[in-house]
C-alpha cells in the first residue's frame, strides 16, 4: 500500500514535503477506519508504548536524506559558509524538530544515533557545530522563557517563582517519565 492511499473511502490522506495528514470522516462515533489508518501510520508521533523510537528514527532518516545533499554541496567545492547555511535551514531544522518534548525523554542509543549525524556534518562542513545536547539545551531554555514570559500561556502556571531566591519552584514528581519531561527539565535549566 502506497502511504498516499487509504483502503478506507471515509480516510483521505493529504502528502506534504515531510508529512502526511489524515483525514477521516467519523460517523456514528466509529472511529475504526480511521484507528486502522492511524495504527499503520509512522508519522513521527510517540508510540502506543510511550517511547520516541519511531519519531527519532524518522528524524535520522529524514536528516541522513539530506546529509547526501550536503556532501554534493562540498563535492561542487561550495563555501563552507553556504554550507553552513544549508546545514542549518536543512538538516538541523530537521535534527531539532520538537526537541524540546522527546530531547530530554530519549534512550542514549537515539542521541548517540542522532549525534552521529551532526559529526557526519562537522567532517563534512569543516566546522564544530552545536552538539545535540547544546541545541536540546537552547531551545529547551528559549520555549522556557517565552512560557515564562506570556502570562496568558496555558503553562505559566507551572514556572512559580520561588519568594526568596531568584529561582523557579521545581515540581513534585513521584515517576521517572516525568522527571524526565520538558516542565521539570526546563525549570531545572532555567534555574541554573
Amino acid at each position: 500500500m502506497n502511504d498516499c492511499t487509504s483502503v478506507e473511502p471515509s480516510v483521505k490522506n493529504v502528502k506534504f514535503t515531510d508529512d502526511t495528514t489524515v483525514i477521516g470522516l467519523i460517523r456514528d462515533h466509529d472511529k475504526s477506519a480511521y484507528r486502522r489508518k492511524d495504527d499503520q501510520t509512522e508519522d513521527g508521533t510517540i508510540t502506543k508504548d510511550l517511547k520516541w523510537d519511531c519519531n527519532i528514527s524518522l528524524i535520522i532518516k529524514k536528516a541522513q536524506q539530506r546529509m547526501y545533499f550536503l556532501r554534493q554541496l562540498r563535492k561542487f567545492n561550495l563555501s563552507q559558509e553556504l554550507m553552513i547555511q544549508f546545514y542549518t535551514s536543512t538538516m538541523e531544522s530537521v535534527i531539532t524538530t520538537s526537541i524540546t518534548v522527546w530531547g530530554s525523554s530519549g534512550t542514549k542509543q537515539d542521541t548517540h544515533r542522532l549525534q552521529r549525524i551532526i559529526s557526519s556534518a562537522e567532517k563534512t562542513t569543516g566546522v564544530k557545530l552545536l552538539t545535540l545536547l547544546d541545541l536540546h539545551t537552547s531551545r529547551t531554555r528559549r520555549h522556557a522563557d517565552k512560557i515564562i514570559t506570556d502570562p496568558s500561556h496555558p503553562s505559566h502556571h507551572l514556572f512559580l517563582r520561588l519568594p526568596t531566591v531568584w529561582h523557579f519552584s521545581q515540581m513534585r514528581i513521584k515517576t521517572t517519565r516525568l522527571q524526565r519531561s520538558f516542565f521539570p527539565h526546563a525549570i531545572t535549566l532555567t534555574n541554573s
